[in-house]
């Protein structure tokens, strides 16, 4: 009985794990539907097996997985919501402080759509989570940093923001990103000179896409024309 169990336990898992490497392909090549069809399979498939007997780290971590990646999946196609409610499940079934860091930020991310409030807050949670991971703290830097600059109001504070995380960069990819939207906000606030100074710096050093780089070409050739209050 004992190998009986034992045999259907690993058919049970291993057709789990196979609909997620399924999923995970899917994913990875843009059929977004057919990945989440996979995931979903796999995610029932293991948690009907957990009923039936203790906790097993293989499932739980099979189950976050899924569902962080169909988090993922539900905010970039702008279902918040949705993607908060299966993020929670997600962080349920952690195997670790690591892994539940990172679903704690997607988590802050996905409320950045819904309140401002929460948003934070799991934000916070995710760095008491896991204080010393560099890339969180870079990636909520920019996130809290567009809340308060778009949302509200506090320029002053989402620029010191930017201007602080410039120092701690390492990565190029990341610096391109951040050179743009501090650009882009100072854009917005009318400062065109400074806004094309740091998406000019972008382009050059990092190869941003230029339509941010004209639209503030644009802008401070009409302002000088029509503003001359505005700040070029």
């Amino acid at each position: 009985q004992h190998a009986s169990f034992t045999v259907g336990e690993t058919s049970i898992y291993e057709t789990a794990k196979n609909h997620k490497r399924i999923a995970d392909s899917l994913f990875f090549s843009g059929d977004k539907i057919g990945a989440c069809e996979n995931y979903f399979k796999s995610i029932e498939l293991c948690s009907e097996d957990l009923k039936n007997k203790e906790l097993n780290k293989k499932y739980n971590s099979m189950i976050s997985s899924s569902c962080f990646t169909l988090g993922y999946i539900y905010l970039d196609n702008s279902f918040a919501s949705n993607a908060v409610d299966i993020l929670r499940k997600s962080y349920e079934h952690s195997v670790s402080d690591s892994i539940s860091a990172h679903i704690l930020k997607l988590t802050g991310m996905a409320y950045m759509a819904i309140d401002n409030d929460s948003a934070f807050h799991y934000f916070d949670k995710c760095m008491e989570t896991d204080p010393s991971n560099y890339f969180n703290q870079i990636d909520i830097n920019k996130c809290v940093a567009m809340m308060l600059f778009y949302d509200e109001g506090e320029k002053d504070s989402a620029y010191a923001i930017m201007r602080k995380t410039f120092d701690i960069i390492e990565h190029d990819n990341v610096r391109e990103s951040y050179y743009t939207i501090y650009g882009e906000m100072l854009y917005e606030d009318k400062q065109y000179d400074s806004a094309i100074y740091y998406l000019e710096k972008a382009q050059k050093e990092y190869g941003i896409n230029k339509y941010s780089l004209s639209r503030a070409y644009e802008s401070i050739t009409s302002a000088y024309k029509s503003d001359k209050n505005a700040k070029v």
